[in-house]
Formats: structure tokens, C-alpha cells, sequence
């Protein structure tokens, strides 16, 4: 699995697409935000200026992605993706990295900060 893995990219695009429409209650459903407060998620990005809109597609095929770990059994990444606001990149930062659930392995939000 690498940043070209369209799985990861089309992950990170679902999880954006929930942040830009404010479905915090979703991503938390879909234990897509095991490691933080809701919340404190949502206040971070209302208290940001500006609207959060969608980036373009382009976007999801060029974002900084280190891959920590790759064998077999295991795979650790880490991957900073700028949110939008205003139609605009802004500074700040999604940050996304591997989850195994009960369906196996899955990419997640770790974090949001200004970078």
C-alpha cells in the first residue's frame, strides 16, 4: 500500500468529503476518528476562517505521505493533506494514518493542526 494505492486515496477523499459537509457523527460511527474528541475536531475547524470547501481531485494524488513500515502483516504510514477553506489550500493540515477494526485495516483521522 503506497500513496498511489487508490484505496488510501479514496479514503482520505471519503473523510474529507465528511469534514467539508460537518458529518461529524458519521466519521465518528465509522470509528474514522478513534483517537481524538469529536468534538474538539469540529471546534478546530469552526473556529478556522472561512468555510471549508472540497479541493479538486488533483489534490488526492499529491499530498505528503511517509511510509514508516511496509511488511506483510503490517503497514504504518502517515499522511498531511491540506484542508481547503474559501476554495483555497489553507495551513491547515489533516492528518491521517492506519486503523484495524473488526473489518481489518483502515485509514484514519489522527489529527487536524495548523502546520
Amino acid at each position: 500500500m503506497s500513496v498511489t494505492d487508490s484505496r488510501v486515496r479514496d479514503d482520505i477523499k471519503y473523510i474529507v468529503e465528511l469534514l467539508v459537509k460537518e458529518d461529524y457523527q458519521r466519521l465518528q460511527s465509522l470509528d474514522l476518528f478513534p483517537h481524538g474528541d469529536i468534538w474538539v475536531l469540529s471546534e478546530r475547524i469552526q473556529d478556522y476562517p472561512g468555510h471549508m470547501t472540497m479541493p479538486p481531485d488533483e489534490s488526492f494524488k499529491d499530498f505528503d505521505f511517509i511510509e514508516f513500515e511496509a511488511t506483510e502483516d503490517n503497514f504504518f504510514f502517515q499522511a498531511d493533506f491540506d484542508l481547503w477553506f474559501n476554495n483555497q489550500a489553507s495551513d491547515l493540515t489533516a492528518q491521517f494514518i492506519p486503523s484495524r477494526n473488526t473489518s481489518g485495516l483502515l485509514v484514519c483521522l489522527y489529527d487536524v493542526h495548523v502546520l
